[in-house]
């Protein structure tokens, strides 16, 4: 996981620079989507609803990437 310090860095620019714009299309056009494996989610879940309902802290972004087909 990453973490980013909001108070040292910009952000946006952050994000920007870890995208890639012509990656941005409906994907969903080309095949069906994806199925997972039973529980294979579960850990990932657990800690985004566990971010989600925290009141600790002022991150206000869970940014959730990786490679495809890892289970995102």
């Amino acid at each position: 996981m990453l973490w980013l310090d909001l108070a040292e860095a910009n952000p946006i620019n952050f994000l920007l620079s870890h995208t890639a714009p012509d990656a941005l299309i409906d994907s969903e056009d080309r095949r069906d989507p994806p199925q997972c494996a039973p529980e294979t989610r579960d850990s990932i879940l657990r800690e985004i609803k566990k971010w989600a309902n925290s009141r600790e802290g002022a991150t206000l972004i869970f940014w959730l990437f990786g490679s495809a087909g890892v289970g995102k």
